[in-house]
C-alpha cells in the first residue's frame, strides 16, 4: 500500500492534487549482501478533467546473483464517477526495464573440485549481459466512502526475459485487493491475493488509526491451500505529520 502505482495503475493519481513516495528496502545483507531496492514515485491528480499522471521509478539490486535491475513507468487512469457514492477509475502504465547481469562471477556445478577449489567451466553459452524489456500493466479500481477494491494485470504483453539464447516469457502478475474503513471503529482492514505462474501469496491485514500514529498488523500465508503454511507477521507503525507520512 506504500508503492500504490507498483501495486494497481489505476491507483494513479488517486486523491486530490499531488503525491510523492519514496520505499528502501534491505533484504538477507548478511548473504553476499543480500537484495536492496529503492523505489520512488509520484503522481498528479488533474481534478477538473479526471485524468491522473504519475511515474514510478524502481531499482534493485540483487548482489547474490549480480544482477542489477532498473524500471521506468509512466502511467495514467481515468475516473468515472457512477452515482453519488461509487467511483470507477482505470489505469493504464508502460514499463521501461533495463537489467544487466554480471555474469563472470557466477559459479556453475561442474567447476567444484572436492578440495574446494574452482576449475573452469565447461558450459559453452552465448549469453546478453544487458537486457531492455518493454511491459505493458493495467488495473481497474472502485471505491466509496468506506469500501474499495481492484483488480490489476501486469507483463500483459510478456516480454522476453532470457539472458540466452532462448524465450522465456516474463509471467503475468495478476493482483486482487479489498479493503474496508470503519471511522467508528478506526480500523482499515484489507485483502491482497496475488498470482504469478503456480505461486501465489495471500495477505490479509488491518491498520489502527490514532492520529497522528497509525498501527498496522499483517498475515502472509495462503491458509486455504494444503501445500503452503504459515509464512510470516508483518507489523508496521506510521507517523503522519501534515503532509508527510513516515512508515
Amino acid at each position: 500500500m506504500s508503492s500504490p502505482l507498483n501495486l494497481n495503475p489505476a491507483m494513479t493519481g488517486l486523491g486530490e492534487f499531488g503525491r510523492l513516495g519514496v520505499v528502501y528496502r534491505n533484504q538477507w545483507p548478511q548473504v553476499s549482501d543480500g537484495i536492496y531496492d529503492i523505489s520512488s514515485w509520484i503522481d498528479y491528480n488533474f481534478l477538473k478533467s479526471n485524468f491522473s499522471v504519475g511515474l514510478n521509478f524502481s531499482k534493485e539490486n540483487k548482489n547474490i546473483l549480480n544482477l542489477k535491475t532498473s524500471i521506468v513507468s509512466p502511467s495514467l487512469s481515468y475516473e468515472l464517477k457512477m452515482n453519488y457514492k461509487w467511483v470507477l477509475r482505470y489505469g493504464i502504465q508502460f514499463s521501461l526495464i533495463n537489467s544487466n547481469l554480471n555474469s563472470s562471477d557466477l559459479i556453475f556445478f561442474d567447476q567444484l573440485n572436492q578440495n574446494g577449489t574452482l576449475s573452469p567451466t565447461l558450459e559453452n553459452f552465448i549469453y546478453i549481459e544487458k537486457l531492455n524489456l518493454f511491459s505493458i500493466s493495467s488495473g481497474l479500481l472502485a471505491y466509496s466512502e468506506n469500501i474499495w477494491g481492484g483488480v490489476s494485470i501486469y507483463n500483459l504483453n510478456r516480454p522476453n526475459l532470457s539472458y540466452v539464447n532462448s524465450d522465456t516469457k516474463l509471467e503475468r502478475l495478476y493482483s486482487f485487493h479489498f479493503g474496508l474503513r470503519d471511522k467508528n471503529l478506526k480500523l482499515s482492514p484489507s485483502i491482497h491475493f496475488k498470482k504469478i505462474s503456480t505461486f501465489y501469496q495471500l495477505d490479509l491485514g488491518t491498520y489502527f488509526d490514532l492520529n497522528p500514529l497509525s498501527f498496522g498488523i499483517w498475515y502472509r500465508g495462503i491458509p486455504i491451500d494444503k501445500k503452503n503454511s504459515f509464512n510470516s507477521l508483518i507489523g508496521s507503525v506510521s507517523l503522519k505529520q501534515k503532509n508527510i507520512n513516515i512508515s
